[in-house]
């Protein structure tokens, strides 16, 4: 039975007594098992796999070569209160530990320790050798009086399948003597704690390949089953919270924009998100047409105006990014629906075209369905050269780890199953924009829907969140979809 135990059970269940017994930084199962499954290192993900990714990647790089990927550093809100932790998007996905100021430490070839010191060998012997090794913090019993227990580097090879763990403080020493016999060298400039790194080891003395945070992403685009089971729980959870807001706006229990925010956030949180995938947008009126409106602060008049809520949820370490716009009234009006039917048929058509056999990209999509962004506005007399003014975003961005996700990848990849993006198309009139009536003018309207690509049909993730003019009113008014 135990031989089909997988590495971490095995090394677990062996080492149960070394384990710190009020845990480690992070929840693993010995201490949560209502969060997390036997096996799995974080929520959703075994251990199995991050060795995958961690196989995967160091494929696609030659021999003699050490890859540096650096924790995220503490963000500090003021003085010595820092902000909740958030951990470097490629230093998780590698390594699944959620501890700051880490370094992870790839070698092809597996390093040699037959000396006083570790050595990286010229030509590995087959495809699984390359070592994986971590740098964490120290044990400190007083530290860990006051911020809780960290991982130490025992646990670092117990629960984290690292060969061998040094503490933070060796950093200089160990890298900066295997930099030494000039292997390739490759590492994530993206995280926050890589300037500390670098001055630590005087990188600017190293030739460092500069493609690192692309080879890493190309694997990161493809979502694994389990990746897409957490995207899909991220979705749900903040379609379910915009449903919840729009029953709130319709009973008049919102009043600002503001309280449109606090509703959404304890919804999601309530439900399990950890954060909020970014600062929600909650744009009342002719908010809506500064696209990245941040202040949510106005107040809502019942009698009339749309509602833009761009806002989403990350569980469990996978964001969701989701817009919808809705009456504050709880009814639109004429001039409104025609307008947003517009924005849903286009919503709708561009979901339409995520189908493999179509060979689309992000960036085609927008071109696939410009003329029908240019006959509506010719409608209103607007010339098809300024169409851009009024639809001025991309269709949409890799969705992930990140809400942004891979962005060394650009939005001319050909989308295949497996990759999740934003479809997110939206029309915006300026107040002062002369061609539509005045019923339009500073009216802006976003649908922006969660896709993952399949071998069929394309998922929509946040299918939960209201968006037909029916759905909405209906919900607003405290029925069922």
């Amino acid at each position: 039975m135990s031989s089909r135990l997988s590495p971490f059970l095995r090394a677990l269940m062996s080492n149960k007594k070394e384990l710190t017994p009020k845990g480690v930084s992070q929840p693993m199962h010995y201490t949560h098992p209502h969060l997390l499954k036997p096996g799995e290192l974080t929520p959703g993900i075994p251990s199995t796999e991050y060795a995958k990714r961690r196989k995967n990647f160091m494929e696609s790089i030659p021999d003699h070569s050490i890859v540096l990927i650096p924790a995220a550093k503490h963000s500090y809100f003021s003085r010595k209160i820092n902000y909740k932790f958030r951990q470097d998007a490629s230093f998780l996905y590698l390594t699944g530990l959620q501890e700051p100021e880490g370094l992870c430490v790839l070698t092809k070839p597996k390093l040699s320790f037959s000396s006083f010191s570790p050595k990286l060998p010229k030509k590995s012997q087959n495809s699984d050798d390359f070592g994986y090794y971590l740098f964490v913090k120290a044990r400190d019993a007083n530290k860990e009086l006051w911020d809780g227990p960290v991982v130490g580097e025992k646990n670092a090879k117990i629960l984290f399948d690292a060969e061998e763990a040094w503490p933070l403080s060796k950093i200089r020493d160990i890298v900066k003597d295997l930099l030494h016999s000039n292997p390739n060298i490759y590492t994530s400039t993206l995280s926050n704690n890589w300037t500390h790194i670098s001055s630590e080891l005087n990188m600017e003395n190293h030739k460092v390949k500069n493609d690192f945070d692309y080879l890493i992403q190309k694997l990161m685009v493809v979502k694994s089953r389990n990746e897409l089971n957490l995207m899909r729980k991220s979705a749900e959870i903040s379609s379910n919270a915009f449903a919840e807001v729009m029953r709130a706006v319709g009973s008049r229990e919102l009043h600002s924009e503001k309280d449109i925010e606090t509703r959404f956030e304890y919804e999601v949180k309530k439900n399990g998100a950890q954060f909020l995938s970014y600062p929600p947008v909650v744009a009342y009126g002719s908010n809506a047409t500064t696209l990245h409106y941040g202040m949510n602060c106005a107040p809502i008049d019942f009698n009339g105006g749309l509602i833009l809520m761009d806002a989403g949820a990350e569980v469990d370490g996978y964001t969701s990014d989701i817009t919808r716009t809705f009456p504050a009234s709880g009814k639109f009006t004429s001039a409104e629906r025609d307008m947003y039917n517009f924005v849903l048929e286009l919503n709708t058509r561009s979901i339409e075209l995520c189908r493999p056999e179509n060979d689309v990209t992000l960036k085609s999509i927008v071109e696939k369905t410009r003329k029908m962004v240019v006959k509506y506005l010719e409608g209103f007399g607007i010339p098809e050269s300024d169409w851009r003014k009024y639809y001025p975003h991309d269709i949409g961005h890799y969705l992930g780890m990140d809400l942004h996700d891979c962005p060394n990848l650009h939005n001319g990849v050909t989308l295949r199953p497996g990759m999740t993006f934003t479809i997110e198309p939206g029309i915006y009139f300026p107040v002062d924009c002369e061609y539509v009536p005045p019923s339009l003018r500073g009216v802006g309207i976003r649908i922006e829907d969660d896709i993952a690509m399949t071998n069929g049909d394309p998922e929509i993730f946040s299918k939960n969140a209201p968006k037909t003019v029916e759905e909405i009113e209906n919900v607003m008014r405290g029925q069922n979809i």
